[in-house]
């Protein structure tokens, strides 16, 4: 008896959308009820998840291999469903078998492989739909005779490629993770060669991958970009480490880059991909410290990549250095400078303030320099002069207002301005001051045309915002006398009263804006600062006497129990305990200025909300904010070191030399604020 051929599907329409028919088909086609539930649960269909064989089998209570040989079996039939054959007695419509056909032939003509979303693109566009059920369409890709490409999974899902059935799928997929890594593990881009190369070299003749292979594996990998120089890369976000992202940022630009200058380009980046943590300077230095690639310049702050060789980790003295003993003579100061750029980044003013100051140079001629240690006759290109020193800009500011003021003008003759002037200052000469306010920010100067050209002084008011800090320190005191004023206090602060001369430098220039040439010729000046060298070769600039007293500033404490606290921290000053001495000199100044807040809300002298309590950056803000301090910078700078004891790592031996170098001035700075909130406080009370 013969069978009757069912067709499928039924009552569906010839223009029905492709879900639509192709679902309805599928549903027609697998009466058993175990058959349509892991062709379902294994493709996705119907809005469920994709599931592994083993998910499958625990949901429908059925072993692995049972879902597995259901899951055959049902493909083998559904795929001679569509390409018009009967099975188990059913047969797909005509009209369907010939778009199913024609759909299939259309494929082929994309290629032996293609992405998904090309896949998609045409099926939308060759079956006239708006959207196309994408799971149901793996589905039919499987039916076809493609073999799908596991590209990746990430929050959007599954991502696949699809080959025909000739394409060693396997060789693809491997080498995509292949490339992956290697572009991973050098960070930067490299050419289609490079990559042909660095992953066939140690692989079998018979096992290496084809140039069509490779071609796939980088243009389908969504780990990889192309740039415009036809090569490839690793996308940034998908790079293993800070070091690796510092590397291809160094590497792209070819020139060091100040760590400041990583970590904006890195949080940049970083924010750029959707990432929301930030990298301090502080964690990417100390990244790449331990990472064999890169490479400091002395303590510029700069880093550069080790393979470059055209740099160096030597210090410009040392580089100085090698350049007169490479030539074994003389050299001009152009000479030297040309040397040591050629090694590593560097200004001519720092080249010339070092020949000029440092005692390891001496000049032996008219722009000639020799190591001293070679025992040259040093020359003077000076000249003898009389300086005639005039008052400071400050002050000269200062008698221009009084004159204005009791003029009450706002104009005045720049030669009678000079004359009153003169009169408040008769040791300094009329011209001197004559010139001096022409170039003075308290005056703007006109030109006045009658029968003879006179110049007019017009008052500036504002003239303040035009002066420099060192402009102020210096109205009632020489620059020469502030100088060395400040290198003697900074020498104080320090533990043995000694410090690096070039560190002594920059904190002076830093803590008054002086010139850094300025403060050498300063101490040389001094009769009771010594220069030494140590350990390392380094000169060291010594206060023969001095004194390292806190307890005159420690006295004017009227908390008894907070002056213990105080001075058992202090005693714990020592290279054993330095780190967790100023641990808790950071926790005192937190409880101290917490204290004083504290009473400013009882008394309510001041708006102090729980927010404002509830973290010591924050507590740091509203005494910027509320005046308590004029420059919240340095209560900032306390903050960070009084989290860098709290949460950093304990502290081997080198940094603990560090912080002992510098404790005395970390203290000192504790000590000052202290002693303000707690005058500030006892007020309030």
């Amino acid at each position: 008896m013969t069978k009757t051929t069912i067709e499928i599907p039924q009552n569906i329409d010839s223009n029905s959308l492709f879900d639509v028919w192709l679902l309805k088909s599928i549903c027609d086609f697998l009466i058993l009820k175990n058959e349509y539930e892991i062709i379902q649960y294994r493709f996705g269909l119907n809005g469920y998840p994709s599931l592994t064989l083993e998910d499958t089998g625990i949901i429908l209570d059925l072993t692995r291999e049972r879902v597995r040989q259901v899951e055959q079996r049902t493909v083998n039939d559904l795929s001679r469903l569509t390409n018009g054959d009967i099975s188990r007695n059913m047969r797909l419509r005509k009209d369907l078998v010939e778009r199913l056909q024609s759909y299939k032939s259309s494929l082929y003509q994309l290629g032996q492989i293609i992405d998904e979303q090309s896949v998609t693109n045409h099926a939308i566009d060759f079956f006239s739909e708006v959207n196309i059920n994408l799971p149901l369409l793996r589905l039919l890709l499987f039916l076809l005779g493609y073999k799908s490409i596991d590209l990746a999974t990430n929050a959007l899902g599954h991502h696949f490629a699809w080959a025909l059935k000739s394409v060693d799928t396997k060789k693809i997929q491997s080498a995509i993770s292949v490339i992956s890594s290697y572009l991973r593990e050098v960070a930067i881009a490299k050419s289609f060669d490079e990559i042909k190369l660095a992953v066939n070299k140690d692989r079998k003749a018979e096992l290496r991958f084809s140039d069509y292979e490779l071609k796939q594996a980088v243009n389908l990998s969504l780990d990889l970009e192309k740039l415009d120089s036809d090569k490839f890369q690793i996308r940034y976000e998908k790079l293993s480490s800070i070091g690796d992202k510092a590397y291809r940022i160094l590497y792209n630009t070819n020139e060091p880059l100040h760590v400041r200058q990583l970590a904006i380009i890195l949080n940049k980046e970083s924010f750029k991909h959707g990432e929301t943590s930030r990298i301090t300077s502080h964690h990417i230095g100390a990244r790449l410290s331990s990472d064999s690639r890169f490479g400091s310049i002395g303590r510029s702050g700069e880093w550069f990549l080790v393979e470059w060789e055209r740099f160096t980790t030597d210090f410009i003295l040392e580089l100085m250095e090698d350049a007169l003993h490479s030539r074994g003579e003389p050299l001009s100061a152009k000479a030297i400078f040309d040397f040591v750029r050629e090694k590593r980044p560097v200004e001519k003013g720092a080249i010339d303030s070092y020949l000029g100051q440092d005692s390891r140079f001496v000049r032996v001629g008219i722009d000639q320099f020799a190591l001293r240690d070679w025992g040259l006759a040093s020359v003077s290109t000076t000249r003898e002069r009389k300086v005639e020193r005039v008052f400071s800009k400050a002050k000269l500011c200062e008698y221009i207002e009084l004159v204005f003021k009791a003029k009450q003008v706002n104009e005045i003759f720049l030669v009678d301005l000079s004359q009153e002037i003169g009169n408040l200052e008769p040791r300094v000469s009329p011209q001197s001051i004559y010139n001096s306010i022409i170039k003075s920010p308290a005056v703007n100067i006109i030109n006045q045309q009658q029968e003879r050209m006179r110049k007019i002084a017009v008052f500036v008011p504002n003239y303040r915002a035009k002066l420099t800090k060192l402009d102020i320190l210096t109205k009632d005191i020489p620059v020469g006398e502030l100088i060395q004023t400040t290198i003697r206090k900074i020498l104080e602060s320090q533990t043995d009263n000694q410090l690096e001369l070039v560190t002594l430098r920059n904190l002076v220039s830093k803590e008054i804006y002086c010139p850094p040439a300025s403060v050498y010729s300063s101490i040389d000046k001094m009769d009771d600062v010594e220069k030494i060298t140590n350990s390392s070769n380094q000169m060291v600039c010594r206060l023969i006497k001095s004194t390292n007293n806190y307890a005159k500033q420690i006295e004017q404490i009227a908390d008894k129990l907070l002056v213990v606290e105080i001075n058992r921290a202090i005693s714990l000053v020592n290279i054993n305990s330095v780190d967790l001495a100023l641990f808790q000199m950071g926790k005192i100044f937190e409880h101290t200025l917490k204290k004083y807040m504290l009473e400013v809300q009882s008394k309510n002298s001041a708006t102090v909300t729980q927010d404002d309590l509830s973290k010591l950056y924050k507590m740091v803000q509203w005494a910027g904010k509320t005046g308590l301090v004029t420059d919240e910078t340095a209560l900032q700078y306390l903050r960070i070191e009084r989290n860098d004891r709290g949460h950093g790592a304990p502290a081997e031996r080198d940094e603990r030399e560090a912080l002992l170098k510098n404790a005395p001035t970390l203290i000192q700075f504790y000590i000052d604020y202290i002693v303000l909130l707690e005058q500030r406080r006892e007020k309030l009370v």
